[in-house]
């Protein structure tokens, strides 16, 4: 198990005792929960910083600025992690977007009005609620051809 602390450390812990398996000291809060992708666990901390660490040993695999400070928790998607900030001006907000493998930064989406909330993952989609009561949907591109369906018994009419 890997979580943030109150005294600004990020620790793994072993599941069978609690016992510490290894800790990363912070200069700030981790923002929301740790997204985990294969061997890499990735966090955001109010330091407008994105950690990506090794799951096994605590080692820093990379870091990456972000904008501002985090609103949300990483949401993997495909090879990317997206990161809610809060904007840099009034009336604002970010969903910014690394590479997983590398920390490469891919690029910002930009909402019309202020997240009222961080947003979450629906299909295809990152879906959030803005301060002036709409909603957005940002829509992901396939990386990959979708694969065949096969047709139940029978078959459906085309």
């Amino acid at each position: 198990m890997v979580t943030g602390t109150a005294d600004r450390r990020f620790v793994s812990l072993r599941l069978e005792d609690g016992k510490e398996r290894w800790t990363w000291k912070i200069g700030a809060t981790v923002q929301g929960f740790p997204a985990v992708l294969g061997d890499k666990v990735l966090f955001a901390t109010h330091e407008d910083v994105l950690y990506a660490l090794k799951r096994g040993g605590g080692n820093l695999v990379w870091l990456a600025s972000l904008p501002s400070r985090p609103l949300s928790a990483p949401l993997v998607v495909q090879d990317a992690v997206l990161v809610a900030c809060y904007g840099t001006r009034p009336k604002e907000s970010f969903v910014v977007g690394f590479e997983v493998k590398t920390g490469r930064r891919l690029g910002d989406l930009k909402t019309s009005s202020e997240l009222a909330a961080p947003p979450i993952l629906v299909g295809s989609g990152l879906v959030a609620g803005l301060r002036d009561r709409s909603i957005v949907r940002f829509l992901f591109a396939a990386t990959e051809a979708p694969e065949a369906v096969d047709k139940p018994p029978g078959g459906l009419p085309d």
